[in-house]
């Protein structure tokens, strides 16, 4: 994405936002994704929304992105089915983060 798509979502004030990420690096307290440029967009958006949601399937919290587009601070919540572990469930909660199923 380039610099001026990115200048452009910035004109935007978005109610809610549902954006896809690769994984949540807890290590990191972060989102991440394979492709910088989309990480960027992603970024952008969730700079302009009043509430994020993250979707992710469970098997998404086992992969490793390469890119860390946003902190987990950022959003509001993560959508997922309910086939997520324990362990990603604390840490989910211990981030501050709601969690829907």
């Amino acid at each position: 994405m380039d610099y001026l798509s990115q200048q452009q979502i910035k004109q935007f004030v978005f109610d809610v936002a549902f954006v896809g990420a690769a994984s949540i690096d807890f290590d990191n307290q972060s989102l991440t994704i394979f492709n910088i440029e989309e990480g960027h967009m992603k970024n952008a958006i969730i700079q302009q929304s009043k509430k994020t949601y993250v979707v992710m399937s469970s098997d998404h919290f086992s992969y490793e992105g390469r890119f860390l587009f946003s902190k987990i601070s950022n959003i509001d919540a993560i959508i997922t089915d309910k086939k997520i572990q324990n362990n990603v469930k604390k840490a989910i909660k211990d981030a501050n983060v709601g969690l829907l199923f």
